[in-house]
């Protein structure tokens, strides 16, 4: 269960990384200026894990600390989560959903008893499948990027030859 965990952490890790890296600065995307909210989001959910699974690796010693650190990332994240979702959905489309009503239905036990698999583990094959998509979502930033560099050099090129025409024009 250890490693499940500390995969499951690596990829809200590998998420936090991923935005906080991508190319983003000048972004004409609204989205851009809100995904601080989602790297801090999988910065601390990612911690959160790895402190559930040092708290399951020394579970004979006294854990409090990691209980009380862990007891502040998970709701800070969710609160990073909520706050992103706040700033980004609007108002019209926002909706419960009916995913709420599943929710006393698919709970650990009954998930570990008909599956056989523990909930832990479906969750961290999302978590990277979520990473992987997420860094394949920013490419957009990196493709809004070149765009700009293109249409930057196509004026400089314009420009340049212009003023080799009215040079030529004006020495003739």
């Amino acid at each position: 269960m250890e490693v499940v965990f500390f995969i499951y952490g690596l990829g809200f890790f590998i998420l936090g990384f991923a935005i906080t890296l991508s190319p983003k600065k000048n972004s004409t995307f609204a989205l851009a200026k809100h995904l601080y909210l989602i790297a801090v989001f999988g910065f601390l959910h990612g911690i959160n894990e790895w402190l559930d699974m040092f708290i399951l690796i020394y579970q004979s010693s006294d854990t409090m600390v990691l209980e009380i650190a862990r007891a502040a990332t998970l709701p800070t994240s969710f609160l990073c989560l909520v706050h992103f979702g706040a700033r980004v959905i609007p108002l019209s489309y926002r909706r419960l959903g009916s995913f709420r009503l599943l929710t006393p239905v698919l709970n650990y036990h009954l998930f570990d008893e008909h599956l056989g698999v523990p909930v832990q583990v479906f969750r961290t094959v999302c978590s990277v499948a979520m990473a992987f998509g997420i860094v394949r979502i920013l490419s957009i930033f990196r493709w809004e990027t070149r765009t700009e560099l293109r249409r930057y050099r196509d004026e400089m090129a314009k420009t340049h030859q212009m003023a080799a025409q009215t040079r030529d024009f004006a020495t003739a």
